[in-house]
C-alpha cells in the first residue's frame, strides 16, 4: 500500500464524516444529503432511514428550536490493502439543548 494514497484516504474518510455532522448540526440538509449515497441507508437513532425522502422526512420533524453538537474523538481509519476501502471508528459525544426556544449563536448550558 503507498502511504501516499493511504493517508490520503485517511484524511478524506476523516474529512467526510466531519462534514456530515457539521451539516446536521447546522441544519444543513442538503449538505447532509450530499455525502451520503442516493440510495443510502443510515442507521440513526435505531431506525433504518432508507434514501433522501425518509432521511429529510427525519430531518424536518426535528425540533426547530433544538440546538445539537456532535463531538467527534479518537478518529480511527483502516484502509484497505488497494486503498480501495476503508472503516472509521470513533468516539461520538453529543450536546444537545431544546428550551423551546430560538437562540442567536450558542445554546445556553446549565
Amino acid at each position: 500500500m503507498d502511504p501516499v494514497n493511504s493517508g490520503e484516504v485517511e484524511w478524506k474518510c476523516q474529512k467526510a464524516i466531519m462534514t456530515f455532522f457539521r451539516c446536521l448540526d447546522e441544519r444543513n440538509f442538503p449538505g447532509l444529503l450530499a455525502r451520503m449515497h442516493r440510495d443510502g441507508v443510515w442507521l440513526r437513532q435505531g431506525k433504518q432511514l432508507k434514501g433522501e425522502q425518509q432521511i429529510m422526512e427525519a430531518m424536518h420533524a426535528r425540533s426547530k428550536t433544538m440546538h445539537v453538537y456532535h463531538v467527534l474523538t479518537n478518529i480511527l481509519v483502516d484502509v484497505g490493502s488497494e486503498c480501495e476501502r476503508a472503516s472509521l471508528s470513533a468516539y461520538l459525544l453529543v450536546f444537545r439543548h431544546d428550551d423551546g426556544e430560538k437562540h442567536v449563536g450558542s445554546a445556553p448550558l446549565n
